[in-house]
Formats: structure tokens, sequence, C-alpha cells
């Protein structure tokens, strides 16, 4: 029953969060990976009755497999204290409709964003196109933390395709061109018809931050890190 599996991955999450003095109402920001992402839709009424109180930031992809060939797995950035996260949304109005949580949480100096990407009515249009509207989408978010792309630490950049990654830097740099420059990771998945998504976090304007030599920027006492491979750096 693919429900009690959503159920039993949440209460593994909640059981990590209650060992450090925390419950599922202090998570921040989360991300799920499934073996299927057709099973999202499923997954998502069981998530979101469990996730019922100021609900995370999301961000859910596809993965070719998962380890234990587990269908479902679920990472989590929380903060000690609820009371802290604040709701930050597009160009900084709640929509009139409410609806369930918001595009973006600030905790302290940072803000957390679900991950963003293009409608479906121009999934058809050019990769640079679709990484430029992924971009100013997610520049609305922000703007609702006082902030803006000049204030991104860590990127998080999803396509279904590895040879939308030469489009999407083009496009990425022209928006990241001066230091510190986000930490970021780039991944091919599964994203259900949609061919790029982007998940950022950002620091609010006034936190202080420095480039780190070979790819990390550090936000007052947090450093946020770029992937490292077996590629040799000086």
């Amino acid at each position: 029953n693919y429900d009690d599996l959503v159920r039993t991955v949440t209460e593994n999450v909640r059981s990590v969060l209650k060992a450090g003095g925390m419950d599922l109402v202090n998570a921040v920001s989360c991300h799920a990976y499934f073996d299927d992402l057709n099973k999202r839709p499923q997954m998502n009424t069981t998530y979101n009755a469990q996730f019922n109180q100021s609900p995370p930031v999301r961000t859910a992809v596809g993965v070719a497999a998962l380890v234990d060939h587990t269908q479902l797995e679920i990472t989590c950035i929380a903060a000690r204290d609820a009371s802290a996260k604040t709701p930050v949304y597009r160009n900084g109005t709640p929509p009139a409709k409410g609806g369930r949580g918001s595009p973006g949480i600030r905790v302290g100096d940072l803000v957390f964003l679900s991950g963003s990407g293009v409608p479906a009515a121009r999934q058809t249009a050019p990769m640079e196109d679709q990484a430029k509207e992924t971009l100013e989408s997610l520049s609305t978010v922000l703007k609702g933390a006082n902030a803006g792309l000049k204030d991104v630490v860590w990127a998080e950049i999803y396509t279904d395709d590895p040879k939308n990654f030469a489009p999407i830097d083009k496009i990425w740099d022209s928006y990241f061109s001066a230091d510190p420059k986000p930490a970021r990771t780039k991944q091919v998945v599964s994203l259900a018809g949609a061919h790029i998504e982007i998940t950022l976090v950002a620091a609010v304007p006034t936190a202080s931050r420095r480039a780190i030599k070979n790819g990390g920027v550090l936000v007052g006492r947090t450093l946020f890190l770029s992937p490292q491979s077996s590629t040799e750096i000086g």
C-alpha cells in the first residue's frame, strides 16, 4: 500500500526530528525522491496530511533508483525554533485564494525556496527561454523576502536531459557573473513531463557572505559547498 509507505517514510523523518527535540512542524525544506514520479499525486495526499502545520517548501524529482530498492526517500532541513519560520510569497503578497504553504520560507538570514519550473504550455520553448523564465519566477519569490537572485548562495538545477545543461549554463552565467557565485549542483532526473526545475537558497542582503576558493559560499557561520569530484583542483 503506497499510502502506508509514505506514512512510514514521514514517520521515520519525524523520529529523527524528535531525537533532535523537534517535530514535522520544524521542517523548513524537504526533497522527495521517487523511483516512479507518476506516484507523486498519490504521495501528496498522505504527505500533506502529515505536514499539515506550516508545511515546508518542497522539491520532488524522479531518480533512476533508490538504495535498498525503496520507492521513496525524503530529506529535510529543519529549524530548531519553528516560530522562526516566516512564509515568503511572490512579490510579498499572499495569494487571494489562500492555498497550502508558501513558495518560500525564511529562517534567520536564509530564504529557502520550493523547486520551480515553467508551466506545461511553455515546456516546448527553447531551453534558454525556459531557464530564464524559471529564474525570473524564483526572483519574484525572493522579492517577497526583500532579496533577489544576487543573494542566492545555493542552487540545485535539475533537467531531464544532459543536453539541456549547455543552454541552462549560458543563461545561468548571464545572471550569476559576480562573486560570490552560488554553490550549485546539477543533476539529470525525471520531472514528470517538465524539462527543468531549480531549487534555491538565498541569504538576505544584510547577511555577511564571501566566496570560498574552488566552489563555496560562506554565509555567517554556514558554508554552502559545491559538489566535489575526482577532478584535481588548485
